[in-house]
Parts: structure tokens; C-alpha cells; sequence
């Protein structure tokens, strides 16, 4: 086996791999797709220069080499591990990662100018939300902002912080910005941007939050950011569902209009994950207590 070809990911997997049982699984807790995981796991087995695991009726089990490389595997981790808890706190630069308008409209402004302990220094990601664990289980951050729980491994904390409300806007010179409560009914005569997203398989329909579906409202330009739908509700006669951390910033400046739809209003909550690990409590709270003030 090439040993120093391998790297954490890769003796992570075999790990987790076990504790699942199946790929599939393991896909969804890290928010990657089936595929992903298997093609890692032929890398690892191609540097090992052996099969480590098979299917069987109870799922994946491991083979005579799996179940041999098993404990030096957890050994490695465990190891690294207690490398990473010596040096925690020598870190200059902590990265953040995040969303684009979570990092441009919540935590830039939240933490750009606070006043970190030691002379530290933080690194603002934008990461796709269906790659927040994979960044995270491959180094990219050792702290996340993100909406709903996600599926950390143990080295991992997350906790909510809030929550966060969405809302139908419009720019400032759409007929609807001058009118008081709207129905649904109203709503439903303009265009919404649409969210869409690339995969491997192609463009994918994005989910907005919005109470009424895709399908049920006439569909307007698609992009794949919040700040780019946002730039086509200054910028056209379409609407866009989008959450009010980042509608504020341009309502405040006069470019949009929240509008009041019956009924319309999500609710979701924000949550923050951290490599508890890396991370030191003092850091921990400062970086939260700032991005609660700002919501």
C-alpha cells in the first residue's frame, strides 16, 4: 500500500464507510452524491492495490485488507486528530465558509472589522450549499455558516444561531412596490427569477423557499446566486423569493421593495458548525456573538 499517497479524506472514508454500511449513506451525510464516494473509494483502493470493501446483503462490509487496514486507519485519525487539538489556537487565519450573500451580506459585515485575540486573521469562502461537507471534511474551513443541520462527522459542532426570514421583493419601480397587501393571486401575474444550479448531470431547478412551486408560477431568468437574482429584481420587472439578510441591504438603499403577500413569510433556521477541534471557545463566541448582532 502507498501510505503516503494517501490522504485524511481518503482513510476517512474507509472509516465512515464502516459506521454506514452504505455508500448511499455515506453520500447523504456528506452531501455528495453516491457516485462521488464511490469513485474516491476505487482511488483509495487503486493506491492500496487491493479491494478493502464488497456489497453483501447487509450492505458494505469489508474485505480481509479492509479489516486489516481498519485499525491503523482510526489509528492515523486518532493521531491527527490530537496533532490538530495541540495546535488549535497557533492558527493566523480561520477560515469561514459559507454561501456568497451569507458571507457578502451577514458575516463580512458582521465580522470584517472585529477585533479578533492573537492577531488573527479569517478567510471568507463561498461554498455551493450541497458542497458544505465535503469542503469541510477536505480542509476548507474550519467553520460553516449554513440554513438547516447538515450531517457533521463527530470532530464536528453545530449549533443554530437563528432565524432567518424570506420574503417576495420587487425593484422600486414595479407597479406592485406601490400597493399595500397583495394576494397570492396578484403575485402570481409576474415573472419570478428562478433558481438553477449545475451538476454533473446538467442545469437543475433550484428550491427558493417559495410557498407557491416552480411549475405553478410563470418563470422568469434563471440564475445560480441570491445576489444574482437579486441584480435582475433592480434590474428587470421579474420578482424574486430571497432572504431577507439580503433584501435588507437593498431596501435600506432604496433600490427594492419588500412586498406583503397573504400568507407568504418563511422561517428558516441558520446554524453554525464548527471543527470544535480547531476552533477555541474564545474564538467560538466572539465570531457568534458579532454575526447575532447583525441579524
Amino acid at each position: 500500500m502507498e501510505t503516503k499517497a494517501l490522504s485524511l479524506y481518503e482513510i476517512d472514508l474507509l472509516v465512515e464507510l464502516v459506521k454506514t454500511k452504505s455508500i448511499r449513506e455515506l453520500a447523504r451525510r456528506q452531501g455528495v452524491t453516491a457516485g462521488q464516494i464511490s469513485k474516491a473509494l476505487r482511488k483509495l483502493e487503486q493506491k492500496a492495490k487491493a479491494r478493502l470493501v464488497e456489497r453483501s446483503v447487509h450492505g458494505v462490509v469489508l474485505t480481509h485488507e479492509g479489516l486489516r487496514v481498519l485499525p491503523v486507519f482510526r489509528d492515523i485519525l486518532a493521531r491527527a486528530e490530537a496533532l490538530s487539538e495541540g495546535t488549535k489556537t497557533s492558527a493566523s487565519v480561520l477560515a469561514i465558509g459559507s454561501t456568497s450573500f451569507l458571507v457578502n451580506h451577514l458575516l463580512v459585515p458582521a465580522l470584517g472589522d472585529s477585533e479578533l485575540p492573537d492577531g488573527l486573521r479569517l478567510r471568507f469562502l463561498e461554498i455551493s450549499p450541497d458542497q458544505f461537507t465535503n469542503a469541510g471534511l477536505r480542509n476548507a474551513f474550519e467553520i460553516a455558516f449554513h440554513f438547516g443541520k447538515q450531517a457533521w462527522p463527530g470532530t464536528w459542532h453545530q449549533e443554530k444561531v437563528a432565524d432567518v426570514g424570506w420574503s417576495l421583493c420587487c425593484g422600486t419601480k414595479h407597479p406592485l412596490a406601490s400597493k399595500g397587501s397583495l394576494t397570492e393571486r396578484e403575485v402570481l401575474k409576474w415573472k419570478f427569477v428562478m433558481p438553477s444550479y449545475w451538476t454533473q448531470e446538467g442545469f437543475a431547478l433550484g428550491n427558493d423557499g417559495c410557498p407557491v412551486p416552480p411549475n405553478k408560477r410563470l418563470r422568469g431568468h434563471e440564475t445560480s446566486t441570491a445576489e444574482g437574482a437579486m441584480a435582475l429584481v433592480r434590474a428587470t420587472d421579474q420578482i424574486a423569493y430571497l432572504p431577507n439578510i439580503l433584501v435588507r441591504s437593498y431596501e435600506e438603499t432604496g433600490e427594492v421593495k419588500r412586498l406583503d403577500v397573504k400568507g407568504w413569510g418563511e422561517i428558516r433556521p441558520l446554524y453554525l458548525a464548527v471543527r470544535s477541534d480547531l476552533v477555541s471557545e474564545k474564538q467560538l463566541r466572539l465570531i457568534l456573538s458579532a454575526v447575532k448582532l447583525k441579524i
